[in-house]
């Protein structure tokens, strides 16, 4: 039975890398998954951190090598090399201490001191409960004891079977950060329990109470159990510290909602194995903690040995596989739509981290698949949350990227006209130059060229401003994961002050209250019949899902929240308001109006420098109200075409959206045919059909 088990363990190491191997090899007819709207989608194409933009041109030159070959077809076999390199490094310098201090009777007496320095302490704490904890097992359960041995030493296996899952459902960044977390990790525990060696209670006098489960166990580990095992390495305890990181790990990217409920077991049952079989203090696992949680806050740094990668790779001559040109969707062509006014090409696009640099932001190409709709409406609350948390993150970045100009963003190949005026974007988060800051897209402002008029800087920011639920593309296998925002032909670069706005998904109710103030149910609810009662619970949750929009970007994005509460009133005037390309002066008139008797009462100083008498504020109103007539007939003819104000629709609706409108504006001349004149009703519809 000991051959046996001597092989058990690493048989199950074996048959677990060799299953990652094969489920991870490269498919040359793997099909990309199909995105959905939000309603739905696949995980973000990303550049991992380690790629080696620097070692492509070398490596390439060793492409058609056997063993580059063997490598990208199973490119897992890589991810085993590291473990191995990892394990075998860190178990190397382990044995080598123990060799080295071997017989040192004086560096074991300070080790035991030290433990207990520990126990002092955690006396002092009322935390000291080791020693309870081992007889209670002992007294009530011994049997128990050959089950806490077995999961001591499980986490070897357990770790392998994480790294395959990981690396399989992960995120290629998030996997690598968990490589790198695992190898830094070792670094700053060997360097701890070298400058500061401590006992495991079970190596105490007997004085103490202790007893030895792990070495009168017959669970032992064939792996670590041996003569260059370094015993007094209690400090920190990675056994703790890895089961909390996995946990981690799974429960805030896995997208099994299975393993997310599971997870959080593991650290429990291993912080009482540890206690249990009397090898950790509570110490030595709080410590084991904070050292694997500061390693995955600086994993970054063991990107100083990719150097090192590059010389031992060219030397080995192999092309180091690429994770980028892995994802199925890499290879995606860019999506091209076509608008409704005179530039012919935008592209839909996403933002994302593709390089190493942190905080570097591209422009990427994606190629998005609409599908089925309604997957928001079967989220619970914290799932919403979660998305409202991703858009706030999203708007963020957004809010940090530097644009030269005031505008709408095109591609620099889709500038037709001659003489147009355009502007480069930054090369640090547009390094093809595939994009530019060119004339606004919107109509009022292409037909009076408004984009060659200076404005004060207070910029500019790119912001998307139709924001509903089907734009946001998130992945079918945790919905909760937003990998692609579409749509964006009508953004501007604009002050942020008119783009800071509630998405379309999150606009509150009428009877919602910004600021602090938390929103409630009517205080008649309970009198309410039924149908009054849905929508006050629908209105209920829409508005609360406003309010923690509101207060994420308090907390994460103020000047986005500042720029939200700041009074309508003062900065209308800075928006481009005409309705009609031939333009209305209601709206702009409007928002000087209710400046002019607003004034004082806006804590402006001194007197408003315009005036309006009433009779002109008398036919101003007469004015609005004829205007808003227009405006809801533009918003019923958008609502039935399914458009925006500039007429946008995807090409493969063109035809059909063409006879809706066509079919609507008969209608609407034959109602009023009283009313209004053919040429008049022509142009009050916001559509006019071709040949009219």
């Amino acid at each position: 039975m000991g051959a046996l088990r001597n092989l058990l363990e690493p048989g199950a190491i074996v048959a677990t890398f060799t299953i990652g191997t094969l489920i991870n090899r490269r498919k040359t007819a793997r099909r990309p998954s199909v995105e959905t709207p939000l309603l739905n989608d696949d995980r973000e194409i990303q550049k991992p951190d380690d790629h080696d933009e620097d070692n492509d041109e070398i490596t390439q030159r060793n492409r058609d090598t056997i063993q580059s070959r063997i490598l990208a077809y199973f490119p897992f076999l890589l991810e085993i090399w590291y473990w191995l390199l990892t394990y075998w490094i860190y178990q190397g310098l382990r044995a080598f201490s123990a060799k080295a201090i071997a017989g040192n009777e004086e560096v074991f007496r300070l080790a035991e001191r030290h433990a207990h320095a520990v126990l002092a302490l955690e006396h002092y704490l009322h935390i000291d409960v080791e020693l309870s904890l081992q007889k209670l097992v002992l007294d009530r359960a011994p049997w128990l004891m050959a089950l806490f041995a077995r999961v001591y030493y499980s986490h070897i296996v357990l770790g392998v079977v994480f790294l395959v899952y990981s690396y399989t459902y992960f995120q290629a960044n998030r996997y690598q950060a968990i490589r790198r977390t695992l190898a830094f990790e070792n670094v700053i525990a060997f360097v701890i329990l070298t400058l500061w060696r401590c006992a495991p209670p079970r190596l105490l006098p007997e004085d103490d109470g202790f007893t030895d489960i792990l070495h009168s166990n017959k669970g032992g580990s064939s792996w670590t159990q041996n003569s260059f095992q370094l015993t007094i390495a209690a400090m920190p305890s990675l056994h703790f510290g890895n089961s909390v990181f996995i946990a981690f790990c799974l429960l805030k990217f896995s997208p099994h909602w299975y393993l997310r409920v599971v997870a959080p077991i593991w650290p429990v049952l291993m912080g009482f194995t540890i206690l249990a079989t009397a090898n950790h203090f509570i110490l030595d696992a709080v410590v084991g903690a904070c050292v694997t949680f500061t390693a995955y806050r600086f994993n970054r740094a063991m990107l100083v040995l990719l150097p090192v990668e590059r010389v031992l790779f060219r030397l080995l001559r192999i092309e180091k596989p690429d994770y980028y040109s892995q994802n199925p969707l890499s290879k995606c062509r860019p999506a091209v739509a076509y608008n409704g006014i005179r530039s012919s090409h935008f592209t839909i696009f996403t933002i994302s981290h593709v390089f190493a640099h942190p905080g570097r932001i591209c422009l990427e190409f994606r190629a998005e698949q609409p599908g089925r709709r309604g997957v928001y409406s079967y989220m619970n609350i914290l799932e919403r949350y979660k998305i409202i948390d991703q858009i706030v993150d999203i708007e963020k970045k957004l809010a940090v990227l530097k644009f030269p100009a005031y505008g709408s963003l095109y591609l620099r190949d889709s500038m037709l006209l001659d003489g147009t005026r355009q502007h480069a974007l930054p090369a640090d988060f547009d390094p093809d130059g595939q994009f530019c800051i060119g004339p606004s897209c919107s109509r009022s402002v292409w037909h009076r060229r408004s984009a060659d008029v200076h404005m004060p800087d207070a910029g500019p920011f790119l912001w998307h401003t139709d924001l509903h639920l089907g734009n946001i593309f998130v992945s079918p296998e945790d919905p909760t994961l937003i990998s692609g925002i579409i749509d964006w032909q009508s953004a501007q670069t604009a002050p942020i002050l008119i783009q800071a706005r509630f998405p379309d998904f999150l606009q509150p109710p009428e009877n919602y209250s910004p600021g602090a103030t938390a929103p409630s149910v009517p205080d008649n609810f309970d009198e309410l019949d039924a149908d009054k009662k849905a929508n006050a619970t629908e209105e209920h949750e829409l508005a609360s899902q406003s309010k923690y929009y509101e207060m994420s970007c308090l907390a994460y994005n103020r000047h986005v929240y500042d720029a939200m509460k700041l009074d309508r009133r003062l900065w209308e005037p800075f928006t481009c308001s005409q309705l009609l390309s031939e333009g209305s002066l209601v709206p702009l008139r409007n928002s000087l109006v209710r400046i002019f008797l607003d004034w004082h009462i806006l804590g402006l100083p001194g007197h408003c420098p315009f005036k309006f008498t009433e009779e002109e504020i008398r036919r101003h109103y007469n004015q609005v109200q004829r205007y808003e007539d227009r405006k809801y007939l533009w918003d019923i003819a958008k609502s039935q075409l399914c458009t925006d104000d500039s007429g946008w629709v995807p090409v493969d609706r063109w035809e059909m959206t063409n006879k809706m409108n066509e079919y609507l504006f008969d209608m609407y001349i034959e109602t009023l045919s009283e009313e209004l004149s053919p040429q008049e009703a022509t142009k009050q519809w916001p559509f006019p059909p071709k040949g009219i």
